[in-house]
């Protein structure tokens, strides 16, 4: 039945928002009870240069995605997966020069917002090379949700946030900002 089909997808996507959500907020959640404000600033403003980076998967997915959709339909699937690993090194090599930019350049970037937030530039090296291996999976979570397995990405974030929120509690107390890197 359609009307319990489109109930479920709308319930996996919650629960998928949920769980990408708090993926965003636990770093905030935990760190105060383990880290100064300053240091706190510190990380965030290495969070968000890290997820500027996110502009680059929204503009290769406007891309790959509609292809996907017709190779999917098309029943292609060799085609598709050809794609999906062209999609998955061409996302990699944008973040790899993006990485490189930040690691060369990124003190000098961070004292754009004043010479304390030059302390943010470790965080910022860690984090970026972090977000350069999650690139390496190319679009294969968008892919998964428009053919139907949007289960496996909700359960695939549910289970981050778990392990987020299970290794910063177990690392914040000894390696600070540090800890919740290695976590996320």
């Amino acid at each position: 039945d359609l009307k319990v089909f489109i109930n479920k997808s709308v319930l996996i996507f919650r629960i998928y928002d949920l769980s990408n959500g708090l993926n965003g907020l636990l770093p905030f959640i935990i760190l105060p009870f383990y880290c100064s404000s300053l240091e706190i600033g510190y990380f965030s403003i290495s969070l968000k240069f890290v997820l500027i980076s996110n502009l680059i998967l929204s503009s290769l997915s406007g891309y790959f995605n509609p292809i996907f959709v017709r190779l999917y339909a098309d029943k292609e699937f060799k085609k598709l997966f050809n794609l999906l690993n062209k999609s998955r090194l061409v996302l990699t090599g944008y973040f790899l020069f993006y990485v490189f930019i930040i690691i060369i350049f990124g003190e000098q970037i961070l004292s754009l917002f004043g010479d304390d937030f030059v302390h943010s530039k470790n965080y910022l090296k860690i984090l970026m090379i972090g977000q350069a291996i999650s690139s390496s999976t190319g679009l294969s979570g968008q892919l998964l949700n428009m053919i139907g397995l949007e289960k496996y990405v909700m359960n695939l974030t549910f289970l981050s946030m778990l392990i987020l929120f299970v290794l910063s509690i177990i690392l914040c107390p000894f390696y600070k900002v540090y800890g919740l890197i290695i976590a996320m």
